[in-house]
């Protein structure tokens, strides 16, 4: 699971970085872009982590996985 958790790190890293050149090529804040997570087969440790790094917006695709996580 740790090398997961870098994963997450660096994925989420790159994510919000692309999202701010994106943004700023366009005359926009990152702040205008919503960045939403699909969590489907992603247990929920790993999904908190991604919240402590400063994720806000998860989507899952079946109501039982949410429900579990």
């Amino acid at each position: 699971m740790a090398s997961s958790l870098i994963d997450v790190e660096y994925n989420y890293k790159t994510i919000t970085e692309n999202i701010e050149k994106a943004a700023a090529k366009v005359g926009k804040s990152a702040s205008d872009i919503t960045f939403l997570a699909a969590t489907k087969t992603v247990d929920a440790s790993t999904i908190n982590h991604a919240i402590s790094l400063g994720l806000k917006y998860i989507g899952e695709n079946r109501v039982q996985e949410l429900l579990s996580k």
